[in-house]
């Protein structure tokens, strides 16, 4: 069981770095666009925070696709894997609970498809190098998507230690997602901070 557990913690911190590189990402974009103060102060220094922004961007594309990859052997899949057959070994009750996670699994894989052809082609191992060529590829891309996809992955993950270390049946929608939220506050915090400090 204890090999289990480090498998889902190892899946745990790929899937928070995914969601916390997206996320400040995602608040620093906002903030800017809504506060001048701050806009001015990043601005100051363009080239740092244009390979900040770059770097974040890597980050998430490269965290998501270790996350469904299946050569891993702390990918999604394996790690689902493992706890469905601890589960059958031991006869647990949950076994029902966790095939139909298993089946969520597979459709989330799909869904990730297009990032992950992205992260291929753009960050990874560039074959795509026209800028019209990638803003083709990002132009199918939705926020809508990306966000379902991570608060799957953490729902998940939380679900899986929590049968592993109480034989809790899956129950996605019972799990909660600080994470999401202490980021976005974190990294406000951070560019306020900023602009303060800009603004004197």
């Amino acid at each position: 069981m204890q090999t289990i557990l480090r498998e889902i913690e190892r899946l745990d911190q790929e899937v928070a770095r995914a969601v916390s590189s997206y996320f400040i990402l995602k608040t620093i974009h906002q903030t800017m666009s809504k506060n001048r103060r701050i806009h001015a102060a990043l601005n100051a220094t363009p080239w740092a925070w244009s390979h900040i922004l770059f770097s974040l961007e890597c980050t998430f594309f490269i965290q998501f696709e270790r996350v469904f990859d299946k050569s891993s052997k702390h990918c999604i899949d394996k790690v689902v894997d493992l706890v469905v057959s601890h589960a059958n070994r031991i006869n647990s009750k949950a076994e029902p609970s966790l095939l139909r996670l298993r089946s969520r699994v597979v459709y989330y894989c799909k869904r990730a498809e297009p990032y992950r052809i992205i992260r291929s082609k753009v960050f990874a191992h560039p074959v795509l190098r026209e800028t019209d060529q990638i803003q083709i590829m990002f132009g199918k891309t939705k926020v809508s998507d990306v966000e379902a996809i991570l608060v799957f992955l953490q729902r998940c993950v939380s679900s899986l230690r929590m049968n592993i270390l109480n034989d809790h049946e899956v129950n996605l929608h019972a799990q909660r997602l600080p994470l999401k939220n202490d980021i976005v506050r974190d990294t406000k915090r951070f560019l306020n901070h900023m602009g303060a400090t800009k603004k004197s």
